[in-house]
């Protein structure tokens, strides 16, 4: 289609070379465009998913360990007031090999393990501590627990 006015033009942009070479690359190009685009927003939302997923984990877990930390230190203090602990933890007596009691003090030696299970973790901790107690009693002295050993049990 030709311009009717073609003479107040400068320069004539529609002839028919013009028109005959071209091969329609525009838009072709912005579909490739907008597949690229769409293609990199997706791989964003699948890796921030993705990440979001392993920091709820992660925080799930951290939770658990927390909450089995806090019921042995809980326990450990238990024992030491004398108060019975078997239903929220086990407790295994046991004497260490070539340990001596201290004069004027009597030493039981303990294995407290404390196990929290969620559908996704399994989380165990094992403390070991001493509980001393004065075999005199008086105002100044009173039991006195020590922890010699602490660590998660694989599952």
């Amino acid at each position: 289609m030709r311009l009717k006015l073609k003479k107040y033009l400068r320069y004539d942009t529609h002839d028919e070379i013009t028109w005959a070479s071209q091969d329609g690359y525009v838009i072709p190009s912005l579909l490739g465009f907008l597949l690229l685009t769409s293609l990199v927003s997706i791989s964003a939302l699948n890796i921030s998913a993705t990440q979001i997923r392993m920091i709820q984990s992660e925080l799930n877990y951290l939770k658990a360990f927390i909450s089995t930390e806090r019921v042995l230190m809980e326990a450990e203090r238990n024992l030491t007031q004398g108060l019975d602990v078997q239903d929220t933890v086990d407790v295994e007596l046991y004497k260490p090999k070539y340990f001596r009691n201290k004069s004027g003090t009597s030493s039981q030696h303990y294995k407290l393990t404390s196990s929290t299970k969620t559908p996704l973790t399994h989380i165990q901790l094992q403390s070991t501590v001493r509980i001393d107690t004065p075999l005199t009693p008086s105002k100044n002295q009173s039991k006195k627990i020590e922890r010699i050993q602490w660590k998660v049990l694989s599952n």
